[in-house]
């Protein structure tokens, strides 16, 4: 085997190492961009290994590994964004920290104890996620929310018109002209 053979085959060992280790323990706290690179070392490397192994040339070989690896990776992260984690997933650490002061729309009405789902867009991915009002008040499906906080993975909510009041904003509405 030539140092490229040896490059390819590598990549593709590291990616397929950490892609087995993510599933076994689960990885959903590693940032977007380590997941991403490790899909494109694996595919960058599966590609230009087996190109190699066809005997292509070794001027068009890197590129379509290159491109390979690319588009499978492009491709995993577009999937991911669209489709998301399950309705109702817990968040991770990192995601909870986040949420403070997004807006967020009920989805299913809270009942007498102040519980409810929201569906909420961030960064992208559109969720839906068990809430809970923090003063046991009742929202409407569709009435806006603001996240508060996040305990033990349920999302603590206000409600919007309420929070804005109290700062002094008026309501914004998106039927008035200037």
């Amino acid at each position: 085997m030539d140092w490229l053979s040896n490059i390819y085959l590598g990549c593709f060992i590291f990616g397929l190492i950490f892609t087995v280790a993510a599933f076994l323990v689960a990885a959903k706290e590693a940032p977007g961009w380590f997941n991403s690179l490790v899909v494109f070392l694996t595919w960058f490397g599966g590609i230009g290994f087996t190109l190699k192994l066809l005997r292509l040339s070794d001027l068009i070989t890197p590129g379509l590994a290159l491109l390979g690896g690319l588009a499978v990776s492009l491709s995993v992260r577009l999937l991911v964004a669209r489709v998301g984690l399950p309705e109702g997933a817990a968040l991770t650490d990192q995601e909870a920290n986040s949420l403070a002061g997004t807006v967020a729309r009920v989805s299913y009405s809270f009942d007498a104890k102040g519980q409810g789902e929201i569906t909420f867009s961030k960064n992208g991915v559109r969720r839906s996620v068990p809430a809970r009002s923090i003063d046991g008040h009742s929202f409407r499906p569709g009435s806006q929310v603001a996240i508060v906080s996040v305990e033990n993975g349920l999302v603590l909510v206000d409600d919007l018109d309420r929070l804005l009041a109290e700062a002094g904003a008026t309501r914004w509405s998106s039927t008035a002209r200037s």
